[in-house]
């Protein structure tokens, strides 16, 4: 009975371990300076003091963490809520944010070092969806056919800025449903 209490105790252990790995392991900084040709400083990228916590903090305590801001738009009188999603191109891990109806900027603070995209779905509905696209930093003009999304690198103690999810017409969504 002990040998089975102590064997089922080291197999605890051990998958929380093992679980523990695997999350961590996700969190890697990128190794490219460049983001489609541009630095990041053409980018918007700014250097800040140390990251605070704010109600934001979704990632572990112990690694290095930057953050995004940009504006959110919509194609109509009003925003409706969204669900805003960041993914980082390596781990694919997506950091899913809800905005409130009518609100045109956000934060992500406390973000992981890496290489990111980001777009948004209407809150309930995944068959239109909005991104940071080459159209949006073409101004969306009419001229502005370009609609692939935009790779952007969160760096430590920086804020991307300018990453605004703006691209509603034509923007190649990643399908989230799978």
């Amino acid at each position: 009975m002990q040998k089975q209490t102590v064997k089922i105790l080291i197999l605890v252990i051990t998958t929380l371990i093992a679980v523990s790995l695997l999350f961590n392991s996700g969190l890697k900084k990128s190794k490219s300076p460049l983001v489609n040709g541009n630095s990041n400083k053409e980018k918007g990228v700014e250097e800040v003091a140390e990251s605070s916590p704010s109600q934001n903090s979704i990632f572990g305590a112990d690694m290095p963490k930057g953050s995004i801001t940009g504006d959110i738009c919509y194609p109509s009188e009003s925003i409706p809520p969204l669900n805003l999603h960041f993914i980082n191109t390596e781990t694919r891990d997506d950091v899913v944010i809800s905005s409130e109806l009518n609100q045109s900027k956000y934060t992500l603070e406390n973000v992981p070092l890496g290489e990111y995209i980001a777009f948004a779905y209407v809150r309930g509905m995944q068959e239109n969806g909005g991104a940071y696209t080459e159209a949006v930093s073409c101004g969306l003009k009419v001229e502005c056919t370009d609609h692939t999304i935009i790779r952007f690198l969160v760096e430590e103690k920086a804020t991307t800025t300018g990453i605004d999810i703006c691209d509603w017409y034509g923007a190649e969504i990643p399908d989230i449903s799978l």
